[in-house]
This record gives C-alpha cells, sequence and structure tokens, in this order.
C-alpha cells in the first residue's frame, strides 16, 4: 500500500529526490509467495502509483521466474500476459531473471517441495531464451521494455521485441 508514501511525493518531488518505485509483481501461486498480497492487488497500487508519479518511475519485476511441476513454462507466459495487460501504461519497464537454486532460495523452496510436492528445474539456456523472447514480445506489444537481470545469455531481440540488458538495482 503505497498510501503512507503519497503524501510526501510533493515534497520528495520539491526537494529534487528522483524516486522511482519497484514492485516484484510475479502471481506465483501463494505456496510460493505466502506473505504476498495477490496480484491483482500489487497491480492495482501500481496502477494508482503510476497516475501520480508517472509510468516511468515506477518498474515492473518479472521475478523470479521459477520453472516447476505447477508453473512450466506455458503457465509461465500465460501469468505473464495475464499480468502485462492490467500493467500497460503504468510501467515502461519490466525486468526479469530466473529463479537460481544457491542455498538461501534451497532452503526457502525446501518447504514447498515438501508439503506440496512442487519440483523445481532449471531450465537449459534454450529454453529460457525461449521463455525471455515470448515474454519481451507480450511486454512489446503493451509498451513495456523488457531487459533479463544477471543473466547475459538472454539478451536478444527479434521482430519488434528485445531482451535487453537489465540491472537489478540501477
Amino acid at each position: 500500500d503505497y498510501r503512507p508514501l503519497e503524501r510526501h511525493l510533493d515534497e520528495l518531488d520539491q526537494r529534487g529526490f528522483r524516486t522511482v518505485f519497484q514492485f516484484t509483481i510475479t502471481g506465483l501461486p501463494k505456496i510460493f509467495e505466502e506473505r504476498v498480497p495477490d496480484a491483482e492487488t500489487s497491480v492495482a497500487t501500481a496502477r494508482r502509483l503510476a497516475a501520480r508519479a508517472g509510468a516511468a518511475r515506477v518498474l515492473w519485476r518479472f521475478d523470479p521466474i521459477a520453472i516447476s511441476g505447477i508453473t512450466d513454462p506455458v503457465e509461465t507466459v500465460r501469468r505473464f500476459a495475464r499480468l502485462a495487460g492490467p500493467l500497460e501504461g503504468a510501467t515502461e519497464r519490466c525486468t526479469i531473471s530466473f529463479m537460481q537454486r544457491y542455498a538461501k532460495v534451497s532452503r526457502n523452496m525446501a518447504p514447498v517441495e515438501a508439503a506440496h510436492g512442487v519440483r523445481f528445474r532449471d531450465p537449459g539456456i534454450d529454453e529460457k531464451r525461449a521463455i525471455a523472447a515470448r515474454l519481451a514480445s507480450l511486454a512489446a506489444e503493451r509498451g513495456i521494455a523488457l531487459g533479463a537481470c544477471c543473466d547475459d545469455a538472454l539478451v536478444q531481440a527479434g521482430d519488434g521485441w528485445e531482451v535487453g540488458k537489465a540491472r537489478c538495482v540501477d
């Protein structure tokens, strides 16, 4: 909920602070993100903030992309499309990255795997590039530039779309 911040936006602007607002909105099933607001609430908040601060100041992260038995590539692309539509006009950029199973992530995912029988997998680079290309195409249709964070191998371009190089925070 950005409302407490809204009272201070004019003051921040007047004082010359250049603010941006980064929203991680994945729409992943609740079993992955139990404490995260649902996607509809997050999208509505991003839209209200963009109306107040401008779409250029609202950055969307579709991160992590977690490929599993219940979030396969087809479902991931559909979920992205369901989010990108309502975010059109509310953001100009989306940053993606694929889940990497380093120690902390493995610890956090172990209970999900045990309780729900979900198995995660790390797609090969060709599969990641294909998924990223499809997401970039969907984003471009909505005026959203897509960038890949932490994986330069995903940087590529096609007919009317591009996966650019992104920074996690710049």
